[in-house]
This record gives structure tokens, sequence and C-alpha cells, in this order.
């Protein structure tokens, strides 16, 4: 027989994730809207890489589209097609993750000026993470939970080595850009561009360890199939703002005059 205080309480999380979504959802629409025209002009120039340009609009958008899926799960009807919208939903979040820690890569590369070793790992870690995604994608299923009126992923803890791949990634290459920052301490720490590289890297570690490890932890355990999707919003929203937001700043950093033009180049 079920246990209803079990069940109560298990009611009672799912009520407060989704209650957190749609405030996770609120707060990464005003990070869009804030900073829209920057997209917009970003999109318009020819400075900048072609490849650049994508994985940093796919890193904000796919966020976007991931965490409206999320919601739009949250408050479905009766009959709503839920694995249709698992399928996509996790497309969404997994392109997030793959373009927000593609950017990273890219900063550690150059800072290592194109090293081919770094090259080779970055290229490794992606594809790895890439096919971990596609394997994922064909094996999620979710169901429609007329109780709460809301799709639910059937299985949550598939997705464990999915968000421990990409954490041993990112941190993999933001040790690298840090390392990479050291090696060139004696040489160019007088600057304030290498200062200011180094500020972003710390911050980004920090930043990454709040985001993707909670996650981690709860999806490894699986105590609770409802608690282990508790902080999967909250994590794409951070590590595509983060990591959105660090190309901005850069850009912004190094045209000061221009305010938020978007002439930076990462060729």
């Amino acid at each position: 027989m079920e246990n209803p205080d079990g069940f109560d309480a298990q009611l009672s999380i799912l009520r407060s994730d989704i209650n957190f979504d749609h405030t996770i959802m609120g707060i990464y629409l005003w990070e869009i809207l804030s900073s829209v025209d920057f997209d917009v002009k970003l999109f318009y120039k020819n400075k900048s890489s072609i490849w650049v340009k994508m994985l940093y609009l796919a890193s904000r958008y796919s966020a976007l589209i991931a965490i409206t899926c999320i919601v739009l799960g949250e408050n479905s009807p009766g009959g709503f097609r839920c694995k249709p919208w698992s399928v996509v939903t996790a497309g969404a979040i997994y392109s997030a993750y793959q373009c927000s820690s593609a950017l990273i890569a890219l900063r550690a590369i150059l800072i290592w000026e194109k090293d081919i070793r770094v090259i080779t790992i970055a290229v490794a870690g992606l594809l790895a993470l890439l096919g971990v995604n596609i394997f994922d994608m064909t094996k999620v299923s979710a169901v429609h939970d007329a109780t709460i009126g809301a799709c639910s992923y059937a299985d949550s803890s598939s997705a464990s080595i999915n968000v421990i791949l990409l954490f041993t990634f990112d941190t993999f290459f933001l040790l690298c850009t840090i390392v990479g920052l050291i090696r060139n301490y004696s040489t160019a720490s007088r600057y304030s561009l290498w200062r200011f590289l180094w500020n972003q890297g710390v911050i980004w570690i920090a930043i990454a360890t709040v985001a993707e490890l909670p996650t981690i932890i709860l999806t490894k355990l699986n105590i609770n199939p409802v608690l282990s999707e508790f902080f999967f919003t909250s994590q794409i929203a951070i590590l595509a703002a983060g990591a959105t937001r660090m190309y901005r700043s850069l850009s912004k950093f190094l045209h000061p005059q221009k305010n938020s033009d978007t002439s930076y180049s990462m060729d």
C-alpha cells in the first residue's frame, strides 16, 4: 500500500520544482531581453568568426527553448504528447550544454595559442559529449501525470552520465585556461587583459561548480526522481548565461569606446 505521507511529500517537492522553474524562466527571459541588442549587432557584424557567432547564439537560444519547453511540459493538459516533448526538450538542453562548453573550450584554445594538444582534447571531448547526448535522446521518455497535470520523465537517473561528463569537460578546460594564464604570467600579467581573463576564469569555475554539482549529486544518488530534476532548469540557465555573459563582457572590455560593439574576433 502506498504511503500517503510519502506521496504528499513528493507532490510538495514537485510543486516547488514547478514554481522554481517558472522563476528561473522569468529571470532568463530578463537575461535575454536585457542584452538582445548585442545579439542583433553580433548577427549583422562580419568581423567575428561565424562559428563563434553560431556558438554564442545557439547557447543562448537553445537554453531559452529548453526552459520554455520544461515550463510548457509542467503545465500540460490531458492528452498532451509527452514523448515528443521529452525528445525536443532533451535536444534543446543538450544543445545549450554543448554550445556553452564549446565557448569555454574555445577560450582555452586561444589562450594556449591554438596548441594542437588542446585542440585535440577539445574536439575529442565535445564529440564524446555529443555522442552521449544523442544516445540519451534515443532513450528518453516521458508520461503525462494526471495528478499534477504535467509531463514527467520516466527515468531522470539516465542523465547522470551526461552531467558528469559535462562537469568533467568544463572543469578541465577552465583549469586549462587558468594554467595557460599562469604559463604566461611573467610576460603578460602586467596587462589588464590578463587580469581580466584570470578573474573570469576563477569566477566561471565557481559558477560551474555551483550550477553542476547539485545536479550530479542528486542524479547519482537518485533518492527521489522528482528531486533529481530539481536543479536541471537552473543549471541550463546558469551555464548558458555565464558562458555568453563572459563572451559579451570580454568583447566590451576589448572595445570600451564602442560599449556593446561586437567587433571582437575569436578567430
